[in-house]
């Protein structure tokens, strides 16, 4: 992720990332704003900003973006 965005020239406080598993926890931790889905592994959840009320099989990563959006 930090080498996409170096390469688009985002600053990693303008990203959102989402998670669930052990291998997200550096995306949640180092991006501006790391959310993990309700259904994720507790070391995703402690290393979110946001843990969500919605898994990914109730559409919590679209929820969420349309609520932060008012989509």
């Amino acid at each position: 992720m930090k080498s996409l965005v170096d390469r688009l020239g985002i600053p990693m406080d303008a990203v959102m990332a989402f998670g669930d598993g052990d291998n997200d926890c550096e995306m949640l931790r180092y991006s501006g704003c790391g959310i993990a889905m309700k259904n994720a592994k507790e070391v995703a959840k402690s290393s979110a900003k946001v843990v969500l009320d919605k898994t990914n099989d109730e559409d919590g990563v679209a929820c969420y973006i349309m609520q932060e959006f008012r989509l």
